[in-house]
């Protein structure tokens, strides 16, 4: 087993090593990959027989940096961590106990639930609520709003563990600035549309919140322009259903937020098909955004 964690340098990075090497099935190497510069501090794990260093390059971006490590890998079996999240103990043992049960030894990764940590330590419930179904259609899980309250699947990079030849056949693809783990899974879906999907439906991941985290860095017109690129093909319901959920929930943390939510639930009809539970939805939200904001001004003015 190779761990892969892609890196720019945080504090938090020793923290992600720690949990890598903590785990019950302990890994056969911890591959640190440097996106920035190589003299990246490791301390205490500087001379660990298990850790090593690969340096991605300069300003690459986070999947660049990922598939160098698996390039670089020599196992036969990949785990992706982020360097501010944080493993339990028996993450890679309940993943590989679930590995075992594959039907092939190349088209298969396993996932887990995981739990968001606020900057603060505060937990946020376990994510996803739903599990995975075997024959489920992956795009549906994670991105169709069947009902008004039914929540929808995620799968997040920490979580994942894949054969390396995977990544090898289907590679991160380097030129997206954000969405890059649901991108890489439905290019590999788009691939191997027989892909298996296996879930531990238990949390094994701190999902560890920032505010220079990757959701702070996503666009609202650069989250449409993925979702139509990547999405279409799966029919105008499941891009409207994305934008209506992921892309809203990304221009809600934008400045002007009510005006860009407007927009964006705009661009969902545009460009999508939306159904009756996530265009109710989405106006719920934008009705509170539109009423905080009267309230803000009424209270500036008095």
């Amino acid at each position: 087993m190779s761990v892969v964690i892609p890196t720019v340098g945080r504090s938090t990075l020793v923290r992600a090593i720690a949990s890598a090497l903590n785990q019950s099935a302990a890994p056969a190497e911890v591959i640190v990959c440097v996106d920035g510069d190589p003299a990246v501090d490791l301390w205490p794990f500087d001379d660990h027989a298990s850790v090593r260093v690969v340096h991605a390059g300069v300003g690459v971006g986070g999947n660049a940096a990922r598939q160098a490590g698996i390039v670089a890998a020599r196992s036969g079996i990949v785990a992706l961590l982020d360097d501010d999240d944080v493993w339990h103990a028996e993450k890679l043992r309940a993943q590989l106990d679930l590995a075992a049960t594959a039907r092939g030894d190349r088209h298969w990764f396993a996932t887990c639930m995981l739990r968001p940590v606020t900057p603060t330590g505060g937990e946020l419930g376990i994510v996803p609520r739903i599990k995975f179904e075997a024959g489920e259609d992956l795009p549906s899980y994670l991105f169709r709003k069947k009902t008004l309250r039914a929540p929808q699947g995620f799968i997040q990079s920490s979580t994942l563990m894949f054969p390396r030849s995977l990544a090898i056949d289907v590679p991160f693809d380097a030129s997206l600035p954000f969405h890059q783990d649901i991108g890489w899974l439905m290019d590999v879906y788009s691939r191997f549309p027989e892909i298996e999907v296996l879930q531990v439906d238990r949390p094994l991941v701190d999902l560890h919140l920032s505010p220079d985290s990757m959701i702070s860095r996503i666009t609202p017109d650069g989250s449409i322009r993925w979702a139509r690129d990547r999405l279409s093909r799966y029919g105008r319901r499941l891009v409207a259903d994305f934008i209506l959920t992921q892309t809203l929930e990304v221009a809600t943390r934008r400045p002007n937020a009510t005006r860009e939510q407007l927009r964006v639930t705009g661009a969902a009809f545009r460009y999508g098909a939306p159904g009756v539970a996530v265009t109710a939805r989405a106006l719920s939200i934008v009705c509170r955004s539109l009423l905080w904001r009267l309230r803000g001004e009424r209270g500036e003015g008095t």
